[in-house]
């Protein structure tokens, strides 16, 4: 047998740890804030209240989706580009994890589906724009009081000139690259996504 001495004995000793507690890095995409507190059952409505297609899934152009309830803010995040989408089973599966083991916490779900999911109070730089019952996937009105008015037409008209494929999907551009992100102005209208 091989002569062990102390210091071969802690540095295997250290290496399982440093091994295990990189393991269990790896399998743990869930972490729990203990400072937010939220009511489970309104973050519940706000899950339900996530909007899908007819099959049960998102659309492909649908790449942030926040929805609210009251307090509660649910933020998923798709973190591929692609026109993937994903099932409501998939969805509330993940938000469930959040809302099973942080209790009445806020609290983020990194799994390796390409989605992330965050649940937390509404940001502050949201609550001056939706109110508490208000679907965060429904267009909002100009709420500043010294704003413009804008004409119904050039919305209708910037809202057609957003440029998509056969699939839906956002283009960058008339028969351009998918996107993100777009904007599309008309007079009076800005729309952005």
């Amino acid at each position: 047998m091989a002569n062990r001495t102390p210091f071969h004995v802690s540095f295997v000793v250290i290496s399982l740890l440093a091994h295990l507690s990189f393991s269990i890095s790896q399998k743990t995409p869930l972490t729990c804030s203990k400072i937010i507190t939220l009511d489970k059952g309104e973050c519940v409505k706000a899950r339900d209240s996530i909007s899908y297609t007819p099959r049960g899934t998102t659309k492909p152009i649908e790449r942030v989706i926040p929805v609210s309830y009251s307090k509660c803010f649910i933020l998923v995040n798709t973190t591929r580009s692609t026109a993937e989408v994903f099932s409501k089973a998939d969805i509330d599966k993940n938000i469930n994890q959040i809302l099973d083991k942080c209790s009445s916490h806020a609290g983020n779900y990194k799994p390796d589906t390409n989605l992330d999911v965050q649940i937390r109070d509404i940001p502050s730089y949201l609550t001056n724009v939706y109110g508490a019952f208000q679907h965060m996937n429904e267009a909002v009105c100009n709420t500043d009081s010294d704003g413009g008015k804008n004409d119904k037409k050039d919305c209708t008209d910037a809202f057609n000139k957003i440029p998509t494929n056969n699939l839906d999907q956002l283009l960058d551009k008339p028969g351009g690259k998918t996107a993100s992100k777009i904007i599309s102005l008309e007079k009076s209208c800005k729309l952005f996504q």
